[in-house]
């Protein structure tokens, strides 16, 4: 029964005993005492289960809303606002097993903010936060498609995974931020800041054999060419394992 049912019923019960008190029968004279102190203690008992009732509610109210904060805090950034680590982590792994089902390719960005270390010591944590901000907001704009996911993935680094996602569009993708994070200025007090950033891809068609770990690291790795090649671009690690066979040769 509904808590609305039962206090429907409750009021038609108290009514419904006022309504015998309020009668003059000889043969109620009896009782009528007694009956009264009964529905008094009724009425005070009905009052009592309304009021605990309503605290209840409002308690599991605020366990509701605490809960869904504390679920946010767990899933996303604090201060970007976008995905954290752990909720890439949860997706990557549940997209990783659906590339393996359908044999399709999944591609990995890793983005970096170039010379980030330099921003924040010449112009402060509060401007650096603020190119975070602004730096999230280009990546996750680009995560379109259901499974598409961009993430802070530690201090000024973003990580997007891109699956049934082809070489090419994925660099595209990539190229797109790093032009419009180069084309921005960021305001910043009387002063205007101009940033560039970095960005490895890597791409394979997961399968069973495949350590999920190894697409990762592959992005870092082209991640890590491109800032030392000369920062804003994007690297491919294909590109990369090329290099290297040409210099083995």
């Amino acid at each position: 029964m509904e808590f609305d049912d039962l206090f429907g019923l409750e009021e038609k019960i108290i009514r419904h005993g006022e309504k015998i008190m309020s009668l003059d029968s000889p043969q109620g004279t009896m009782w009528k005492d007694e009956y009264a102190t009964l529905l008094k203690h009724y009425e005070k008992m009905y009052k009592q289960l309304t009021r605990l009732i309503k605290i209840n509610d409002r308690q599991q109210s605020k366990l509701s809303q605490a809960n869904t904060i504390l679920e946010k805090h767990s899933k996303y950034d604090e201060l970007t606002g976008i995905c954290n680590r752990r909720m890439f982590n949860e997706m990557y792994e549940r997209e990783w097993r659906r590339c393996i089902r359908y044999k399709q390719t999944m591609s990995i960005l890793i983005f970096d903010i170039d010379h980030f270390k330099q921003v924040n010591d010449e112009y402060g944590h509060q401007a650096g936060d603020e190119i975070l901000k602004i730096t999230a907001k280009k990546i996750d704009k680009v995560a379109r498609r259901v499974g598409d996911l961009a993430a802070r993935y530690g201090g000024e680094e973003f990580i997007l995974l891109l699956p049934d996602t082809e070489k090419m569009g994925a660099f595209k993708m990539a190229e797109e931020i790093r032009k419009d994070i180069s084309k921005i200025r960021f305001p910043y007090e009387d002063k205007t800041i101009g940033i560039t950033i970095s960005a490895g891809l890597a791409f394979m068609v997961p399968d069973m054999g495949n350590d999920p770990e190894k697409l990762i690291r592959r992005s870092d790795d082209a991640l890590y060419m491109a800032k030392r090649t000369g920062r804003n671009r994007v690297c491919i690690f294909e590109d990369i394992r090329m290099e290297g066979a040409d210099h083995a040769g």
